[in-house]
């Protein structure tokens, strides 16, 4: 489609189609090849300068920072096309300038190559291809030099399979210890609670996956931010989309736990379960509710908490939280509604819920929750006598969905431990 469309303006003949294609084919993928070693890159410098047990944690963090800022450009180009094409009109201000700082910005290169394929004669086009070549080729080098130092650290020690535990402060396992007495008094809601919170800590499968769903909220909340021109210079209640931070947060977290919870850890997981599972599968469902509250909704907006605190003081960030958290553990409740699988280990099919369908029923869900839930709570700030009357119906809400699953619900469910595919074709015989 673009090899067709921009040459318009200068010729309609085939041979120039056809090269504008190959110019383009060239330049998107040589992009590419920079962007993917230098994010391995990256990668296998940690692995240089790292232990395997601080990489397995660091990295995560790298990635989840690289996820975001690259969903926030590809978010920018749909949602804020007004600011690129300010920033391109800036480019072309240095570009006629022969400012030298075009030659510092990375894209650049690859539009040079761009030109330069098109048949270009300008000497800047030039200098920026040759550094578009080179910085796949030192990129390249390099990439392949640090793996090769990382494999002699690390893979040769079978760094998969080197597994030092982190053996917490006392402290922090005085904390757990009274958490299993006073929380968790049951032994299967102990066991559920901890697996969860074992797979969550150590499956770096799972962790990524959940880091994808706040990596996608992070960019999105960068995108509504830069939306107002005025969005950093303004960062007091008055701002919605700062007000919508714990609520987009919170729904991608809640998502992507929803989401993770289906992807078995290991097969033997499924059978242990099976073979010890209890008569009172109450305790189930009820160490699944308090593993994502502590070991996700909790960290959450103890971080959150920090943040605005820092911007409005502690009793602002206070009422704040409380209100996202009920709405938190609202839209928990919603998502574990008859929820009747034990997390990390029940075979599920995948594609149940028809993404591909219905993306856009979920994403007008989503919009419409987070706009009403802001716009609700500005007009709580203006008068603050109403806030804890709202967040304590929030809260009895959670209380009184509990107790309803609890007495109606969590004793008659069975437990699903492989999901059965919907049939192929379906009956028109009333009797089946």
């Amino acid at each position: 489609v673009v090899a067709f469309y921009l040459p318009q303006w200068r010729t309609s003949s085939l041979f120039f189609v056809a090269r504008y294609m190959v110019a383009h084919v060239i330049s998107a993928l040589a992009a590419n090849f920079f962007v993917f070693f230098f994010c391995v890159f990256l990668e296998a410098l940690l692995m240089v300068f790292l232990s395997a047990r601080y990489f397995r944690r660091l990295s995560l963090y790298v990635r989840f920072v690289l996820l975001a800022g690259l969903i926030f450009l590809m978010m920018m180009f749909f949602i804020d096309s007004i600011s690129v094409g300010k920033t391109f009109s800036a480019l072309t201000a240095y570009k006629d300038s022969h400012s030298p700082l075009i030659l510092a910005f990375p894209p650049m290169w690859f539009v040079g190559l761009y030109e330069v394929l098109l048949g270009a004669n300008d000497p800047l086009y030039s200098t920026l291809a040759y550094l578009a070549i080179a910085s796949i080729v030192v990129m390249a080098v390099i990439y392949f030099v640090a793996m090769n130092i990382s494999y002699s650290r690390h893979l040769k020690k079978t760094l998969e399979t080197e597994k030092k535990p982190l053996h917490l402060p006392k402290i922090l396992d005085a904390l757990s210890n009274s958490l299993n007495n006073i929380l968790l008094r049951n032994p299967i809601q102990r066991a559920l609670f901890h697996f969860f919170g074992h797979t969550l800590r150590n499956s770096s499968t799972h962790k990524f996956q959940l880091a994808g769903y706040l990596a996608t909220a992070l960019g999105f909340i960068l995108i509504l931010l830069n939306s107002q021109q005025a969005a950093f210079r303004n960062m007091s209640i008055s701002n919605k989309n700062l007000l919508a931070i714990p609520v987009i947060l919170s729904i991608a977290l809640l998502l992507g736990v929803r989401g993770i919870v289906n992807v078995p850890l290991a097969p033997e997981a499924n059978w242990i379960f099976r073979l010890t599972e209890g008569e009172k599968r109450r305790y189930y469902f009820m160490g699944l509710k308090k593993a994502i509250f502590f070991f996700a909704l909790l960290p959450l907006f103890v971080i959150l908490f920090v943040f605005f605190t820092f911007l409005w003081g502690w009793f602002y960030a206070l009422l704040h939280c409380l209100y996202g958290l009920a709405a938190a553990l609202v839209l928990m409740e919603i998502l574990f509604w008859r929820y009747a699988k034990i997390p990390f280990a029940c075979l599920t099919v995948p594609g149940k819920a028809k993404l591909h369908m219905l993306w856009w029923v979920y994403g007008a869900a989503i919009l419409i929750f987070t706009s009403l839930l802001s716009r609700v709570e500005k007009n709580l700030f203006m008068n603050l006598s109403d806030f804890w009357p709202v967040i304590g119906a929030g809260f009895m809400i959670v209380l009184f969905l509990e107790v309803y699953q609890y007495l109606f619900i969590y004793g008659k469910i069975q437990i699903v431990y492989e999901e059965e595919p919907e049939p192929a074709l379906i009956g028109l015989d009333p009797r089946s």
